[in-house]
């Protein structure tokens, strides 16, 4: 992906958002990096229209989606 399907995919979920404030909602935060992944998630993003979002992901440098260190968990 470029950097211009990363501001094509921000500003696509940005024009979905309601006119009203959601119960729940977020931001983009901190700076786009390069992330290596498995050959089914490159698949998944290389034949997307500008990329996908993935949630309950642990990013590089945390212990956690949220930043803080959390015990094991698997999810099933």
């Amino acid at each position: 992906m470029t950097e211009a399907d990363r501001k094509a995919y921000v500003d696509s979920y940005w024009k979905a958002m309601p006119d009203q404030v959601p119960d729940e909602y977020s931001r983009p935060s901190g700076a786009p990096y390069t992330a290596d992944v498995e050959e089914d998630t490159y698949n998944l993003v290389a034949t997307s229209e500008q990329g996908v979002r993935i949630y309950d992901n642990t990013y590089p440098g945390s212990e956690g989606t949220d930043g803080w260190k959390h015990p094991a968990t698997v999810h099933g």
